[in-house]
């Protein structure tokens, strides 16, 4: 396995049936955060697509991003188990 670490996009919903309620809105970033952690701790980086795309363009959601990244042929990984472990490597 090459030792690398992955760029990871972590997709889900960030404002999609809120109705507005700012509460409800803050919670799924919450949650996209959360689930970001034991990609870290996989060893690999993290990228929350809204974060990115929000400031740029309007995001087409998770289901796009994931249709995108399938079409592409790239992996898409449900769960953090399927994620290669890396073992950080000693510097010179």
């Amino acid at each position: 396995m090459d030792d690398e670490p992955l760029l990871i996009l972590t997709a889900g919903p960030c404002r999609s049936g809120t109705d507005g309620d700012p509460q409800a809105m803050a919670a799924d970033p919450a949650r996209l955060e959360a689930a970001a952690r034991p990609v870290v701790a996989a060893g690999h980086l993290p990228v929350i697509g809204e974060r990115l795309a929000l400031p740029v363009l309007r995001s087409a959601g998770a289901g796009q991003d994931v249709a995108t990244a399938r079409r592409r042929g790239l992996p898409v990984h449900h769960d953090v188990a399927g994620l290669p472990r890396r073992t950080p490597q000693e510097s010179a």
